[in-house]
């Protein structure tokens, strides 16, 4: 992942100007175009302008729209909403240098926390279908952040924050195009390992196949890249029309699973499922497609009828305190499990089962211990007969 180098003072600078001279005489040695040359060397001085630019309005007190110094005793501020390249929004809460997020998505909640050094940061979350941790670099404006870059290439920005680029040189029409090396036939990887890349045999299999317009399709991805980005597209054959479309990331395994609901107003017939992969640095990347069909009459489902809700009472207490959880809107008369995790370090602390009355309600009551340490905790209610997680928020304090 690409690590983060504060702004270059004037003794860097001056270094930062001998290796781009290295890399220009580097590049004057093997071009065999004397005008590509020179417009090279134009964007890198307009790069090194750029830079000298932001520094010299660090200097004065801050950097407009763009990246600058920040003082190493400051912990950047990352709260707020933040929009993600896999199309998801990230509410990000912060205390000192250790922050969290909840988001739910296609009815999968995601809890995750974290701690800020500098310009880094480490996060760990988990979901219903498991967990992972990642580390990544803040690009901030003084103090606050404006942009997140994860290892694994996820990507959070916010509206209008982004720093501007330094304009870049335009070759001039008709100069001679620079020499392209050759191409290679079949999948080779940029290692020229071929097989390596031909291992990769994506597959995607539909369950179950015929289904039922009324009950869940569970699509299961394989033989992909390890977390390579995928597009996820479902069309009905009959007319084209696409009834659903997702980016995704799939797992170290190259797998995923995916499960989708109908709806009363998608049709009865045949469709396909189009997974396509988009490579990586060494291996391009393969697509996977399978045909299925649905049908049978739409029936409501006590599931699509549900509204899950709740709340805590208080939001926040010291010890000793007593926490109030009210749930409603859950299937009447059914079995609900209760778990209770501490966001930093990510752990379970207690998990019970709750029993709904007629009405999908119930009611339940936790009192903090004197070995509870302050902190952040969620309560997770899970209906496993509807695969869905209502997630409450709440704090002790010191």
């Amino acid at each position: 992942m690409p690590m983060f180098d504060s702004p270059l003072s004037e003794a860097n600078m001056k270094s930062f100007r001998k290796g781009w001279g290295i890399l220009v005489l580097v590049t004057l040695l093997l071009s065999a175009c004397e005008s590509t040359i020179d417009t090279e060397i134009s964007r890198l001085e307009t790069e090194i302008s750029w830079i000298e630019t932001q520094n010299a309005a660090a200097a004065d007190g801050g950097v407009d729209n763009g990246a600058s110094e920040i003082d190493s005793s400051s912990t950047i501020d990352i709260s707020g909403k933040w929009n993600s390249s896999l199309g998801w929004l990230y509410d990000i809460t912060q205390s000192g240098s250790e922050f969290t997020w909840i988001v739910t998505h296609q009815n999968i909640t995601e809890r995750a926390s974290g701690s800020i050094s500098g310009l880094s940061l480490e996060a760990s979350w988990s979901d219903p279908n498991g967990s992972g941790s990642g580390s990544g670099v803040i690009v901030a404006t003084g103090t606050k952040a404006i942009r997140i870059e994860w290892d694994n290439g996820v990507i959070f920005t916010k509206e209008n924050q982004l720093p501007p680029a330094p304009a870049v040189p335009q070759p001039e029409q008709n100069e001679p195009a620079v020499p392209q090396p050759e191409q290679n036939d079949g999948n080779v990887g940029q290692d020229g390992n071929a097989d390596a890349c031909q291992a990769y045999d994506p597959l995607v299999m539909v369950s179950p196949n015929p289904g039922k317009h009324s009950a869940t399709t569970t699509f299961s991805l394989s033989g992909f890249l390890p977390n390579e980005l995928v597009e996820f597209q479902v069309n009905f054959l009959a007319n084209g029309f696409e009834a659903f479309y997702k980016d995704l990331y799939v797992d170290g395994n190259g797998s995923a699973t995916i499960k989708l609901n109908w709806e009363a107003s998608d049709e009865n017939g045949q469709y396909r499922v189009r997974v396509i992969g988009s490579g990586n640095g060494d291996c391009p990347g393969k697509d996977a497609d399978e045909a299925f069909i649905i049908e049978g009459e739409y029936q409501t489902d006590v599931c699509q009828e549900i509204d899950p809700h709740g709340s805590v009472d208080p939001f926040e207490g010291p010890h000793p305190t007593t926490f109030t959880f009210i749930i409603s809107g859950f299937v009447p008369n059914s079995t609900l499990r209760f778990e209770v995790r501490r966001f930093y370090p990510l752990e379970k602390v207690y998990s019970t089962t709750l029993n709904t009355d007629g009405n999908g309600n119930a009611t339940i009551k936790l009192d903090t211990e004197a070995t509870d340490e302050p902190g952040i905790f969620t309560a997770d209610v899970y209906s496993d007969e509807c695969e869905f997680v209502l997630t409450l928020r709440f704090t002790i304090l010191d």
